[in-house]
């Protein structure tokens, strides 16, 4: 009985290193940055889109997109013809 209880408390600081390797791997390595955003513990198993996404979270994460700026990316490199044949094939 004392092995199983050593070997599950080995297991779990094993778990715990790993998580925490894993997220200083992604914060110094990979540069993923930190954000903070409310959360709340609703059910949503039963929604259509499970994660909802606050517009403050939107905002901090620069994943809004001005609908008043035309073209802020410069012009397209292809003519109106090419993109018109474009979506034709893409609804076939």
């Amino acid at each position: 009985m004392g092995s199983v209880k050593l070997h599950a408390r080995l297991l779990a600081v094993a778990l715990l290193v790993l998580g925490i390797g894993s997220m200083a791997y992604q914060i110094l390595i990979q540069k993923v940055p930190l954000t903070e955003s409310e959360t709340n513990l609703t059910d949503r198993s039963d929604f259509r889109f499970p994660l909802l996404v606050g517009s403050e979270a939107l905002v901090s994460l620069g994943a809004l997109v001005d609908p008043a700026q035309s073209m802020s990316g410069g012009a397209p490199s292809c003519s109106k013809e090419e993109t018109v044949g474009l979506a034709a094939e893409e609804t076939e």
